[in-house]
This record gives structure tokens, sequence and C-alpha cells, in this order.
């Protein structure tokens, strides 16, 4: 099989003289936005540098050698180097002069000698410069990204600034409104949102439950699929609880899984507030986003009264609404100390070894959703736990068995990242799609066409048919990725 792909160079603006240098058959951007995601790095990685080569195995084995040879590897298990953009992307271009010359060897370190004689007619000479620029463009992207941010992203924060009076801005809402409304006409979908707000709460205009309305089905219409919840606490405030349960059901059908769980945190605290009973076909609606709607009823400020209030509603919504047994709250315990271990959060270290061994524990009172989080420490693997896409497969096929379908995106990304042969991605796919429910359907879509893109690989026509009564909802989580979704929608054409 062909080994074409890419070596590039990686930086993290707050990993000081570090660099990191990989390969990849897929798009470097993509690679780094992976790695960006592990809790561990502190800002996102960027691509420095990309050269697509013949042999993207022997040139990251040349590269890595090279930069060794110069005393600037870290650790020999581990890809980062103390090196400068400029070294390591010179790395890179000798790669390129002997390219077409090497045998079916590795490169040692003799290799090094014969480079001052390799003939350069195919190097461009200026690109070290060029990187170094791109180099610079990119850190000032970081340091200064205000000035590169879309328009509406910088209205929108404007008007958030002067709404909250964040960032040394004094807090005015007539500015706030001002900012809030140029986001809309730039194209910002939140802004209707926080504009309703502002009528809902009587934030520097007169209080206007109908104008609030207005901005909140402006918002929907748009793909704010949150402004449902703002709606559900609009018409409970007004007494009108068959619009509110209108807005729970069309939420619940339209909505993903985080505007699931925000608008049934709305309805459940709209229903404590008021004191109306929740029936039983909402509980049983509520139930697959128990954990995630008991964890929205936390409060971290300083006001005890209120702390009381929310840790008494997180009480009935455990052992009333949704009846916790013993096993299940050992179980929620366990999977929130490992989610503190693995994230680093509340006061906890990161301390993936830690993560483990109480996802471990939380498996043997039940959870399911601790064999996505384990498979996703051994893929990634770092903070004490070494890579090991083996063992991640395996935790994520058992978290299928066990009916974690969440653990079908995470076994798409095992497949994609060595490369798996088709038939068990179609394997997979095939599955997915008759046993999990919407939200994580559209998961396992993204995932799979994302896959047969980088791949190459033919999607079956029935497979199309199979993902087009999510087409919309597919396409708006393939947004993120340009390529990714002008490949979707040549798909669905």
């Amino acid at each position: 099989m062909s080994d074409r792909g890419y070596i590039y160079v990686l930086f993290n603006p707050l990993m000081t003289g570090l660099v990191k240098v990989g390969k990849t058959t897929r798009d470097p951007e993509e690679r780094a936005a992976e790695l960006s995601s592990s809790t561990g790095v502190p800002t996102p990685f960027i691509v420095a540098y990309q050269r697509e080569v013949n042999d993207c195995t022997r040139a990251e084995d040349f590269v890595h050698s090279y930069l060794t040879n110069l005393g600037c590897r870290v650790n020999n298990n581990r890809e980062f180097f103390r090196a400068s953009l400029t070294t390591a992307i010179d790395a890179i271009l000798e790669y390129c002069k002997l390219e077409n010359s090497f045998e079916d060897t590795s490169p040692t370190n003799n290799d090094f000698n014969e480079i001052a004689d390799a003939p350069e007619d195919e190097v461009d000479n200026d690109f070290p410069d060029k990187a170094a620029r791109m180099a610079e463009n990119f850190i000032d992207r970081f340091q200064n990204p205000d000035k590169y941010k879309p328009l509406h992203q910088i209205e929108l924060d404007m008007g958030y600034n002067y709404c909250y009076g964040f960032n040394d801005y004094i807090q005015d809402y007539e500015e706030a409104l001002t900012h809030y409304k140029l986001a809309i006409k730039y194209g910002s979908t939140v802004a209707y949102r926080l504009i309703g707000e502002m009528y809902v709460y009587g934030w520097g205009v007169k209080k206007n439950h109908s104008t609030a309305l207005h901005y909140f089905k402006q918002g929907i219409e748009h793909g704010d699929y949150f402004c449902y919840a703002n709606m559900i606490y609009v018409y409970f405030f007004d007494d009108n609880k068959k619009n509110a349960d209108k807005c729970f059901f069309k939420a619940m059908k339209l909505g993903d899984k985080d505007n699931k769980t925000d608008v049934c945190y709305e309805y459940i605290k709209a229903c404590l507030t008021w004191d109306i009973p929740i029936d039983e076909e909402k509980i049983e609606m509520m139930r697959p986003y128990k954990r995630e709607i008991a964890d929205q009823f936390e409060y971290t400020g300083d006001d005890e009264e209120l702390k009381e209030t929310f840790r008494q509603r997180k009480k009935y919504v455990r052992e009333v609404l949704f009846n916790y047994t013993t096993d299940e709250k050992l179980c929620e315990a366990e999977e929130e100390l490992g989610d503190n271990y693995y994230c680093g959060s509340n006061g906890y270290t990161e301390d993936y070894e830690e993560a483990l061994k109480h996802y471990k524990i939380a498996i043997k009172y039940g959870s399911i959703k601790a064999y996505d989080a384990i498979g996703h420490i051994y893929f990634y693997g770092g903070s004490g736990v070494h890579e090991n896409h083996s063992l991640a497969l395996k935790y994520f096929k058992y978290g299928i068995e066990k009916g974690n379908h969440e653990c079908y995106e995470g076994l798409l990304s095992v497949y994609e990242d060595d490369d798996a042969q088709n038939e068990d991605v179609n394997k997979y796919f095939l599955k997915a799609m008759e046993s999990c429910d919407e939200d994580d359907k559209i998961e396992v879509c993204a995932e799979y066409i994302s896959h047969c893109q980088i791949y190459e690989m033919y999607i079956e026509r029935e497979n199309v048919e199979l993902m087009r009564p999510y087409k919309e909802k597919i396409m708006k989580r393939c947004k993120y990725d340009e390529s990714l979704f002008r490949y979707a929608q040549s798909l669905f054409s």
C-alpha cells in the first residue's frame, strides 16, 4: 500500500522552544486539531509547515534522525524536539533533496554526509523564509486574535463585553444592543438569543416578552435551537404551559444532545419553580440525558442559600425524577472522579492513570459511559498512559456491545488513524445506523463520511440513502471543515 502523505511541523505558542514533527496520510490541519483536543494541551497546535511526500514513514524517520543527530530530541518515545522552526523545516527540505534517490532502506546517520552533494533543482530555496513568515503570521494570530476574527464574532464579543461589563468595559446595555444587532447583520445566529434575553429581563430595554419571543423564533429559524430553552422560560412565566410543552417537544426532535440537555434543564427548573409535576412521557424522553441534566444543577458562587437550593434540586433530579439506585450513585461518583482526573478539573491534577482506575471501577457498577472515556485515553495517550490503539479498539467495541453508541465515533476514529479495511468500516457503520439513536447516528455519519473522503473509499448508494433522512444535521455537523462539507454536499446532490 502507498505511504504517500505529509510530513509536518507543529508548534504551540505556550510550549516555548519546542516543535513537534510527525507524519500523517490525512490533512495536517486535521491532525493538529486532533492533538489539540487533548485536555493536556494548553493551547491549540498550529501547523507551521507541511510537505507532501511519496513515503511519509521514510520522511519522518529521516527527519527524526536528522534532528536527533543535531541533539534536538527531547524524548526518544515522543515526537517533540527542542529546535527552531527554521531548523525543523530545513530538516524536511534536506529530505526532499534526497527523496527520489532513496533505495528501499531506512536512512541512517551516514546519509547526512551526502546531503551537501544533493541536487537542489527541485527545492524552493526561498521556502525557509516563506515558512518563517508564515509562522510569524500564525503567532500573530494567536497573540492578536481580534485582528483575524470574522466581523460577526467581533461584534458579538463587543456586545457581550458591554452587556456584562467584562474586560474593563463599562457596562452599557445600549452599546451591547447596538453590537448584537450588527453581529446579526454580519451573519451571527447567537445574537438573536442574546437580544431576546435582554428583552426578557429588561436589560437596558423595557421588558417585552413578545419582542423576546420574536428574536428567539428568529434564532431558531437560523439554527440556534438553544432558543427553545429561553422560550420555555418565557411561556412558563406567562402561564402558558401548553406552548412551553410544544417548545420542549420541538427541541427534543430537532436539537442535538447539548440543545436537548439545556431544554430539559430549563423545563425541570421551571416545573420546580412553579411547582408543576412532570409527566412520565417527558421523564422518559429526558432519561438518556439524566447525567448531563443533573450536572447542570451545579452552583459555584458564594451565595450559600442559592448553593443549597441547587444541591436540593440536583438531589431531586437524581433520586426522585430519575430514581437513581445505590449502584447508579456509586457509578456516577466514580465517573465524576474519572472525569476530574482526566480533565484536571475541580482542583484535581490531570492524571490519566488515576482516571483509568476510576473509570474501570465505574464499569463494575454498571457504567457504559466509561468505555468511551477509556477508549479515548488509550487512543490519544499521554499523562502517564501510553497510546495503544489495540486497547482503544477493545474498549470502544465493549462499549458498543453494552449500548454506548457514542463509542462508534471513537471506533471509526481508530480505524481512520490505522487505515482499517473498508469492510470493517462499513460493518460498524451499518451496525451503528441500525442501533443508534438520532444524535449518535449524526456523529457516526460525519465520522464515516470523513473516513471515506480521506481514504478515497467509495460510499455505496445504499449507505447514502441511509444517511439522507439526517442530511440537514449531518451537513451542519460537517460545516467546521470546508472540504468535508463540500464532499458531503456532493454525496447528497
